[in-house]
């Protein structure tokens, strides 16, 4: 009978221990399921955060739109566009910076309707949401056909503005992936959703500038300096490779 009694009692010791071995199970699985959810949360809103803000250009970019001098607004020429590079690499010279010039011609039509026809670096795709871009190629947010005819107006200056005389066709192979979201077209598309926009490299863009402007001008520099043109710098684009550069601290510097 004592047996019996030393056993039942070495029963519920077991049980004893094993109750709290359970709940010690318990508590720890409870911990590592909550650590989990936090790191969890964590890496989501690290993601988030590298989403909205590491990989968005548009949240890194400064945008220079005109030449503001005393008592007067300018066109954005090439030596702005030196000037803001040389000016960067002067005030913060342990900085990353990529400064963009985009080109414009309003004088560019597809299919009986003028576009936006916008020259740019290859090297600089990445503001336009690109990998890379090739020459001769007419890179859009919409689709289009493989080649589309574009159509040059060969402008003539006079006294009095301009006049376009007769049209001159370039036959462009096509292709999509512009986004919509780059702040190259945040601003136009707000102000004109039916506008299309159309982008190519520099050298394409380079080669249109004669037809454009009847051989007054060859190049993009040439262009620039004539004092009525339709050929223009759309904006400078600087884009910071450091996000930090975003606190206002950092983000005004005088061209003057």
């Amino acid at each position: 009978m004592r047996r019996y009694k030393r056993d039942a009692s070495c029963a519920k010791l077991i049980l004893k221990k094993s109750g709290g071995y359970l709940r010690i199970s318990i508590m720890f699985l409870v911990s590592v399921v909550i650590t989990s959810i936090i790191g969890l949360l964590y890496a989501r809103q690290y993601f988030q955060f590298e989403k909205d803000f590491l990989t968005n250009i548009a949240l890194r970019t400064f945008v220079v739109d005109a030449n503001y001098g005393e008592n007067r607004i300018g066109r954005l020429n090439q030596e702005d566009v030196e000037q803001i590079s040389r000016l960067l690499k002067e005030k913060y010279p342990n900085e990353e910076f990529s400064v963009i010039p985009v080109y414009r011609n309003s004088a560019v039509s597809l299919f009986g309707r003028y576009v936006r026809l916008y020259g740019i670096d290859p090297k600089h795709s990445f503001i336009i949401g690109l990998e890379n871009m090739e020459d001769n190629v007419l890179y859009t947010v919409s689709n289009m056909q493989d080649t589309v005819p574009l159509e040059i107006s060969v402008v003539k200056i006079e006294e009095n503005g301009f006049e376009a005389g007769e049209n001159h066709t370039k036959s462009m192979k096509t292709s999509t992936g512009v986004s919509k979201n780059s702040p190259v077209l945040s601003d136009d598309l707000m102000r004109d959703s039916d506008m299309e926009y159309c982008f190519v490299t520099t050298k394409t863009f380079e080669e249109i500038i004669p037809i454009t402007l009847d051989g007054r001008a060859k190049s993009i520099k040439e262009a620039l300096e004539m004092s009525a043109s339709l050929v223009e710098i759309r904006s400078i684009y600087v884009v910071a490779e450091n996000i930090l550069m975003l606190n206002p601290a950092y983000s005004h510097f005088d061209c003057a």
